[in-house]
């Protein structure tokens, strides 16, 4: 699903950077961001927050997000109590895109 809107993008001529996996990081739980040694998470943010669009996808398992996007979305909570001076979420300006896949 990632490389069909990934395709669809750059035919508009959007760049599209790296696809970061979650699986393969060790991204602890919590809903800070940054939770303690060894946590990947906080690299993982930054690339998150570099990009003006976020194409976040997962497979449906049961009729759900997988657990790995959970924690994803459990991390990305941190947001709500990081904020500018203005008073925004780091997040401010983003788009997001959902790309659910059925297994």
């Amino acid at each position: 699903m990632i490389a069909v809107l990934a395709k669809a993008f750059t035919a508009k001529d959007v760049e599209i950077a790296e696809t970061i996996r979650i699986a393969d990081h060790n991204a602890h739980p919590g809903v800070l961001s940054d939770e303690g040694a060894g946590d990947a998470w906080p690299g993982i943010r930054e690339k998150i927050l570099a990009a003006d669009i976020l194409i976040f996808g997962t497979p449906i398992w049961m009729g759900q997000a997988s657990s790995v996007a959970k924690r994803i979305l459990e991390r990305m909570d941190a947001f709500l109590d990081e904020t500018d001076d203005n008073g925004r979420m780091p997040s401010y300006s983003k788009v997001a895109v959902a790309a659910n896949g059925a297994r």
